[in-house]
């Protein structure tokens, strides 16, 4: 056994090029989030909704979001509702996300979000991997 437990949602009764999974890896305590494809309002919402209520994620309570591969596909209306939500504060108040981008318009995004939800867990945007996981390990600092 890896120490990795790893989790895809399933879109219509079956897992097929899924747009975000992830792994929870115990011997890091860092939940990894990878996100590929175009990802929708739907998507988002649903994959919040799972990770904020599984307990391996919130005990580690470090998530490195890995977008590098991703576009999101959301309206400005849509993307203030997901910004804005307001999720379980007892999940929110150990959680700790760091965003890995490759583009500046990822990174835009990705800036923008974090200034509509400052209101919860501390994000930090990165477009180095290692500079995220060194962030995450020394606890946001």
């Amino acid at each position: 056994m890896t120490g990795i437990l790893e989790r895809a949602r399933k879109r219509g009764g079956r897992e097929a090029d899924l747009p975000i999974s992830y792994k929870f890896d115990r011997k890091s305590g860092i939940t990894i989030v990878s996100c590929t494809g175009a990802l929708t309002a739907q998507d988002l919402t649903a994959h919040w909704s799972e990770i904020y209520s599984d307990a391996h994620v919130l005990d580690g309570g470090r998530v490195l979001i890995d977008m590098r591969q991703a576009k999101v596909e959301v309206t400005k209306e849509e993307f203030v509702r997901l910004a804005t939500v307001e999720w379980p504060a007892e999940a929110t108040a150990k959680m700790v996300i760091a965003v890995v981008v490759a583009t500046p318009e990822q990174f835009d995004g990705a800036r923008q979000f974090q200034l509509l939800a400052r209101e919860g867990s501390p994000h930090q945007i990165f477009f180095n991997e290692s500079d995220a996981r060194a962030w995450l390990k020394r606890g946001h600092s």
